[in-house]
Parts: structure tokens; C-alpha cells; sequence
């Protein structure tokens, strides 16, 4: 069954270092442009709490397909009106796996920073960490692509010596680490903490993004923190309750979102082939007494 979601559709990355030499991978340059991601974790049981959905958490493929001017064009496939949405049909098959299906032609539409975009959620589908994927999509104009992607490994949070999941290192200063994600070339994390005593309004969050290794030290923010100028720790209380989340990337998402390379992942067209997996955890630790 297809249906919509809305999600976070963020492609302003940040270069890295030329020293990245990935080769290029495409046979044909053409003007059509393929968006598929595969996901092995959706999170669908994110408390009620949590802050900022992340984009793809909850669904098992996101896809699009499109006409595009030239490379670039490509590169910042949303919010430009040169771009026209195409119907296809994309098969992705792996040694114990074949799903198809038809993509729709649907605009997505900006809500607030929010994208409508078209995914797969069913419950036969279940894309498996450390597994590789083909993806074959022919457009209703006779148009064939091929692109491949090898899905990010199974990983989990570690706890730290003392039994705990966030390490204190300084005023309102914080570790937390998690196992390698064999395949994946960076990370994605968010956190998000509740206390009884914050109102409606406010939740401790941060977000980070472009993470290259297992562990990340961050400080909390207010969710209205923009508003009331307080900071959790100095000048109201730390959360007691907390969840967070993990995003390991696949080589093609990285080069694409943030090597601005394209394709990344197709044998022809444009776009990207690209799989992610995720961990999550939800804990209790009084912040305030560490």
C-alpha cells in the first residue's frame, strides 16, 4: 500500500575534503533523476514526547522519480519548479528479496520545512542491515535505470563503565556512544529528554549531523529556548526521561547529501540509490543529580 508522509528533506551538506576520490559511476548522462532509500530499521514507536521526526523513521522505502535540466539541477531536486515528477516502476531485489511497485506522479509540497514525498510501508517488506540491494526503475516513457546499494550494518548504544548511557563532561555536557555500523559512512543522532516538570512547550533536544565516529559529546536544549533564553542545567532542570536515535548512512546517501556527487549509486541517470539504518533507545537517568 502507498501512502504519504511528511518528512524532513534537508540536501545543504557540508563538502568535505577533496581527498575523497570516489569514481564516477555513470554510463549515460540524461536528464531523468531517481530518488530510492532504503531503511532497515523504521522507528515506529518513538514516544509521545519526542521533538523533531526525522525524516524516513518510520517507513521502509522513500522514493521519487523525476525530469531534471542537468546535474545540478539534480543536486537541489526540491523546491524547484524546473523539475517534473515522472511515473515508474521500480523493483528492488536482493538474493532472498523482490518487491515492485508503481511510483505515482506527486509534487511535493513544503509545509513549514515539512516535505510531502511518496514512500513504501508494508508489512512483507523488511530491508536487512549489512545486506546489498539492486534497484531497477524503468520510467512510463521506456527510460531504464539500474543502481545498486549496500544497506549500513546492525549496531546498538553502549552503556559507559558505570552502567549508564550518558556520560557527564562538563556543566550541562554530555557523551553518549554507540557500536560501529558495519558499511555506514557517517552518522546521524538526536536525543530528546522530558522532565514532569516542563510544560507543553518544552523538551531538552539536540541534533547532530555529519558524525564520522562512534561516540558524540552535545549539550541540551530547550525546545523553547529561542523564547525564554534558558539553558537545561543553569537555568532549569535537566530530563530524567529520555530517547535517542541513531542514523547510520550508506556510502551513496554520504557522497550524495554530502560530497554533492551525482549519481551516487546508478549505473545510469541521476540521483541517488541510497539505504540507511537506525538504533534507538529510550532510558531513564536524573541528570540533575550527576
Amino acid at each position: 500500500m502507498k501512502k504519504l508522509v511528511q518528512i524532513v528533506f534537508c540536501l545543504s551538506g557540508v563538502l568535505l575534503s577533496s581527498c575523497w576520490d570516489f569514481p564516477e559511476n555513470t554510463i549515460e548522462n540524461n536528464n531523468i533523476a531517481a530518488h530510492v532509500i532504503l531503511n532497515a530499521n523504521p522507528i515506529i514507536d518513538a514516544p509521545d514526547y519526542m521533538g523533531i521526526v526525522n525524516y524516513f523513521m518510520g517507513v521502509d522505502i522513500i522514493y521519487l522519480t523525476c525530469e531534471v535540466i542537468d546535474k545540478n539541477d539534480s543536486l537541489y531536486i526540491i523546491d524547484d519548479s524546473l523539475i517534473t515528477y515522472i511515473p515508474s516502476q521500480i523493483t528492488v531485489t536482493s538474493d532472498s528479496f523482490i518487491f515492485t511497485w508503481e511510483t505515482e506522479n506527486i509534487q511535493p509540497q513544503n509545509e513549514n520545512g515539512y516535505y510531502t514525498f511518496p514512500y513504501i510501508d508494508v508489512d512483507s517488506i523488511h530491508i536487512k542491515g549489512g545486506s546489498e540491494y539492486l534497484i531497477n526503475i524503468t520510467t512510463f516513457s521506456g527510460f531504464e535505470m539500474e543502481g545498486s546499494t549496500k544497506v549500513p550494518g546492525d549496531f546498538q548504544f553502549l552503556k559507559w563503565e558505570d552502567g549508564k548511557y550518558l556520560k557527564k563532561t562538563g556543566t550541562n555536557k554530555w557523551k553518549i556512544r554507540w557500536s560501529s555500523s558495519n558499511g555506514s559512512y557517517n552518522y546521524w543522532f538526536e536525543i530528546d529528554g522530558n522532565h514532569p516538570n516542563y510544560d507543553e512547550n518544552r523538551l531538552a533536544h539536540r541534533t547532530l549531523g555529519n558524525i564520522v565516529d562512534n561516540e558524540i559529546e552535545f549539550n541540551f536544549i530547550y525546545t523553547d529556548q529561542h523564547l525564554t533564553g534558558e539553558e537545561p542545567g543553569i537555568d532549569g532542570e535537566l530530563p530524567i526521561t529520555m530517547f535517542a536515535l541513531v542514523i547510520a548512512y550508506d556510502e551513496n546517501y554520504f557522497r550524495y547529501k554530502f560530497l554533492n556527487q551525482d549519481p551516487a549509486g546508478w549505473i545510469n541517470g541521476l540521483g541517488m540509490a541510497g539505504s540507511m539504518n537506525a538504533t534507538k533507545i529510550e532510558f531513564e537517568q536524573d541528570l540533575n543529580t550527576e
